[in-house]
């Protein structure tokens, strides 16, 4: 029995003088094992972190800036193919080309341009008094106007009535449909009609066109008031049509000039109003005379 107690005892004293104490065991871990983590090595991690979302997000931006930046080149050279296979296919007469590089739907429009294209001529004299030249018109630029339509703006080139060269500038648009092709001017381009009343005429117009109309209108009201002065009618001119005609009915009919060509310069300017006082004029006579007639003219006062 005393031999069974001792080695009871000694066995429990082993074990407890074998087992380690808390500051032991902390003392005989390896540096690794540590959850300890150093600030500065947290503001390391977080900033490397950051350099590298930084510079993802950078690499991906330039990316799409590149994309978009040849997409838009690729686009722009097509629109400018379109344009000058355009110009030489109404400048040779050349209908079933032209027709192809236009826009379907557009009937009317389409038979207006084939007209044109029968005389050689890529796009109307902004005046019935201009006579166009058989040179392309000159590129200034190309835009984007709606994800599908392009703007293409221009400056074409017409001789005056007395031979003199004159400059204007226009807008065409190319819209996407197999390919880039001619459009008629939309309408949020145009933008919405208007109507001023002076003390000789009565313009309608396309907002586009407001600065012009605003020096037409006066300079038409001097002309009359030296032609006419006893002349008792207001005259009603609609600047709505896509080409120039002279169709004497009221009211007289002209073209919008934004879509057929506004004066690029001061002498272009001169040119133009000159050329429309005179077919106003025209205009004049002829309600002067049904005036006399005993016919009612445009808007008798």
């Amino acid at each position: 029995m005393s031999v069974k107690d001792t080695n009871t005892s000694d066995l429990l004293d082993w074990t407890m003088t074998a087992a380690l104490t808390a500051d032991e065991l902390a003392e005989a871990l390896p540096p690794l094992l540590t959850t300890h983590t150093h600030p500065q090595h947290a503001r390391n991690f977080s900033r490397w972190m950051w350099l590298t979302l930084g510079g993802v997000m950078l690499f991906a931006i330039l990316g799409l800036i590149a994309y978009t930046w040849g997409n838009q080149r690729r686009v722009v050279s097509a629109v400018r193919e379109t344009f000058l296979a355009e110009e030489a296919a109404a400048l040779n007469g050349d209908t079933r080309a032209l027709t192809a590089l236009t826009a379907p739907g557009y009937s009317d429009w389409l038979k207006a341009r084939l007209a044109l294209a029968e005389q050689g001529m890529a796009a109307p004299a902004p005046a019935l008094m201009f006579r166009p030249v058989t040179d392309a018109g000159e590129i200034i630029s190309i835009t984007t106007f709606a994800p599908d339509i392009m703007q293409v703006n221009l400056r074409r080139a017409f001789i005056g009535p007395e031979g003199e060269t004159t400059a204007f500038l226009t807008t065409q648009f190319y819209q996407y449909q197999n390919g880039w092709k001619r459009t008629p001017t939309p309408p949020d381009f145009s933008g919405e009609v208007r109507q001023v009343t002076g003390p000789r005429v009565t313009i309608t117009y396309f907002e586009r066109d407001a600065e012009l109309i605003n020096e037409l209108g006066p300079y038409f009201d001097e002309l009359i008031n030296s032609a006419c002065a006893e002349c008792n009618f207001n005259l009603s001119l609609q600047f709505l049509e896509e080409r120039p005609a002279f169709d004497p009915i009221t009211p007289l009919r002209l073209p919008a000039p934004h879509i057929i060509g506004t004066p690029a310069n001061d002498a272009s300017l001169e040119t133009f109003k000159q050329a429309l006082g005179q077919q106003v004029l025209l205009y004049v006579v002829q309600q002067f005379i049904s005036s006399a007639d005993g016919q009612r003219p445009n808007r008798i006062r």
